[in-house]
């Protein structure tokens, strides 16, 4: 048995999966693929130090002069006024004096 024979018996199989079992064995394959690559990566590079990266400075740079505007606020409105404008006014009710006893 060959290398064609193994590869035509696993698409095979892989044909007779369902669709989520094709895309799960897709997704685990490219992870492979990806950790392989990443694995070939580190095994090439250069033992070298790499230089740190520039310390951050303390002070903080100076900023330029900013006007700051006034925020203009909307006027409030009476709440009886916004909520029902269609309803009429209640009356007033006006008592009359009682005369004070005396």
């Amino acid at each position: 048995m060959g290398w064609e024979a193994v590869w035509q018996l696993a698409l095979k199989q892989y044909g007779a999966e369902t669709v989520e079992m094709r895309i799960l064995i897709l997704l685990l394959a490219a992870f492979l693929v990806l950790m392989v690559l990443i694995g070939l990566k580190h095994a090439f590079r250069s033992a070298e130090p790499r230089p740190s990266p520039a310390p951050i400075p303390t002070a903080p740079k100076p900023q330029p002069v900013r006007v700051k505007m006034p925020m203009r606020r909307a006027t409030r409105k009476c709440a009886k006024r916004t909520i029902r404008r269609q309803m009429a006014p209640r009356p007033s009710i006006r008592r009359a004096q009682l005369p004070s006893p005396s």
